[in-house]
């Protein structure tokens, strides 16, 4: 199956430090979204960040707990 591009658009990806999250979040970078990734851990955040930025992708990182207003 190919690959629909999706350049241009912003992605908020709760959950992304592991998981579904994170993987949602570094296919998302590479098909060209700007992603917004969210989650507890700022040392995975931070993982995530440099390995979506190494790849050539946009990617900014929010640590916090989406269930804590």
């Amino acid at each position: 199956m190919a690959r629909r591009t999706l350049a241009g658009l912003r992605v908020l990806v709760t959950g992304a430090s592991q998981g579904i999250g994170r993987a949602l979040a570094v296919d998302a970078a590479k098909r060209g979204c700007k992603v917004v990734a969210a989650a507890r851990s700022q040392k995975l955040l931070d993982e995530l960040a440099a390995e979506v930025r190494a790849a050539g992708g946009t990617i900014e990182v929010v640590a916090g707990d989406v269930t804590n207003p």
